[in-house]
């Protein structure tokens, strides 16, 4: 493995009902949505300085995760739903209809 550090686990479910939605903020719809579960698990993103810093680290990270998937969808921005969390399940943000959200409880 070149960059063992750089490991993320991702997992991907396809959302028949709409279920996903109550994990999500309110106004997230994720029916006929993929849901990609994007794990921090070697905890590079808990120690981020700043909300621009959390940011811009799920945009380097969203090509990386979605590579699989790219030819399954019509369109990337539409068609998936992104989350992202650390190892311990706390959730950090999302990706929703093109923009990036930091989680906010």
């Amino acid at each position: 493995m070149t960059f063992p550090d750089n490991f993320l686990r991702v997992l991907y479910f396809y959302d028949d009902y709409g279920g996903f939605a109550e994990s999500f903020p309110a106004g997230v719809r994720t029916k006929g949505k993929i849901i990609v579960e994007v794990i921090d698990n070697r905890d590079h993103l808990h120690g981020a300085a700043t909300e621009k810093v959390l940011l811009s680290e799920f945009e380097l990270y969203l090509p990386e995760v979605t590579f699989q998937i790219q030819f399954m969808v019509d369109d990337l921005v539409n068609d998936i739903v992104v989350r992202f969390t650390d190892i311990d399940g706390n959730r950090l943000g999302y990706f929703y209809q093109g923009e990036y959200h930091l989680w906010e409880d």
